[in-house]
């Protein structure tokens, strides 16, 4: 994640908020994550990880869904647009096979 030099300290200690310990179990040996406060608050942490995950969640559906032949190279993309073409010149036909079904 790209952060601007103008962010405060405290966002960046909320966000950094948490700390990933892994325990585990003596006698069962069994292992388990937990996290563990580093710091009193996280609400950044609280608010930006949502927004990450429906980031990611967005580009699967372009990329697999809505438009696979565009979305599915994202640096061709930035080419294209960086020429100044539109994203859909980059689709190319997909042929699509109908099925006979049942006879």
């Amino acid at each position: 994640m790209h952060l601007p030099d103008w962010v405060a300290d405290e966002y960046l200690e909320q966000l950094t908020g948490q700390m990933k310990i892994t325990v585990r179990d003596k006698r069962t040996r069994t292992k388990k994550v937990i996290y563990v406060k580093s710091y009193s608050r996280n609400e950044a942490l609280d608010l930006t990880v949502p927004k990450l995950r429906d980031c990611h969640a967005g580009l699967f559906a372009l990329q697999n869904l809505i438009a696979p032949a565009i979305y599915r190279d994202l640096s061709k993309l930035a080419q294209a647009v960086q020429q100044g073409r539109a994203p859909e010149t980059l689709a190319t036909r997909v042929r699509r096979l109908r099925s006979p079904g049942l006879t």
